[in-house]
């Protein structure tokens, strides 16, 4: 919740001061509720059996055919759920300067030319 309580701030430019340029990639997404729905079901079921990995992807999915969800939203919603434990790992354990890092982790959850998710 503090995460999606944050995107929302940078949106509406409350941290605009402090953080010019998250301000200003935030307010840059096109599709702000798949980032939106990515934060809040990305912890889901922590510390609980099953685990995050099945639980939260699981939920997002029921939720986004609940509300009738783009299928191609719905999938970049679990791609990210599925994703950030992993991008977790890099960010805060690795060299983000390294191209070939960057590149791997492109590759590996399917992205590529622009950076754009692969929903197949």
């Amino acid at each position: 919740m503090f995460a999606l309580q944050r995107f929302m701030r940078l949106r509406a430019g409350a941290l605009s001061d402090a953080e010019p340029e998250l301000t200003r990639i935030a307010r840059a997404q096109q599709r702000p509720l798949v980032l939106m729905l990515g934060l809040l079901f990305h912890d889901l079921g922590k510390g609980s059996v099953p685990t995050t990995a099945r639980a939260a992807p699981s939920s997002s999915c029921a939720y986004a055919q609940r509300i009738a969800m783009d299928p191609g939203d719905a999938a970049d919603v679990e791609w990210l759920v599925l994703a950030h434990l992993k991008m977790s790992h890099l960010s805060q354990r690795r060299d983000l300067e390294d191209m070939a890092l960057i590149e791997s982790f492109a590759g590996s959850c399917g992205l590529s030319n622009g950076w754009r998710c692969c929903t197949s």
